[in-house]
């Protein structure tokens, strides 16, 4: 059931010695710099879509150290079904993950979205893969910009950011 809180668990997070927000490393975005107050006035509803649980929890804690509310899910099958249900103002979705990967997930939301009329949702694709390849298949699906592994907070602020910039219903 995808709307179990497969991000918040706290066995998880304290076997993992982590403590929200953890920064993950070097600042790689596709996004520029931009400034964002460090926790937004009421919060985007943020669809999380990551087969790695540690890198859920990463991101949950990242997206609420920002005042935003993560709904985590564990494949893009769950993110789909997820989706359906509505209310997410964006989507960040890892790229290989069993099942329907993120950009499997990012083309079959496209469809959707041109088949109801509706605006086009933001979609982040956080890769370890930032090639020219890897660009232009994310382009080619629909993905907003790509967030590289590792990304920290800063870098995930700044995507934010150039998102809320460029997609005024954000």
């Amino acid at each position: 059931d995808w709307s179990s809180d497969v991000c918040s668990s706290d066995l998880l997070r304290e076997s993992a010695g982590l403590t929200p927000p953890v920064p993950t490393g070097a600042t790689l975005s596709s996004a520029p710099a931009a400034a964002v107050p460090p926790r937004a006035a009421t919060g985007w509803h943020v669809l999380v879509a990551d087969d790695d649980p540690v890198n859920r929890l990463v991101i949950e804690g990242q997206l609420l150290e920002l005042g935003h509310h993560p709904t985590c899910v564990d494949d893009g099958e769950a993110a789909w079904e997820a989706w359906q249900g509505g209310g997410f103002t964006l989507l960040l979705t890892d790229g290989l993950m069993p099942r329907l990967d993120g950009y499997g997930l990012a083309e079959r939301l496209r469809a959707e979205e041109r088949r109801r009329g509706l605006s086009p949702m933001p979609i982040f694709l956080v890769t370890g893969d930032g090639s020219e390849v890897a660009r232009q298949r994310a382009h080619d699906v629909g993905i907003t910009a790509l967030l590289l592994k590792p990304f920290d907070l800063p870098a995930l602020r700044s995507a934010l950011a150039a998102v809320q910039a460029t997609h005024p219903q954000v």
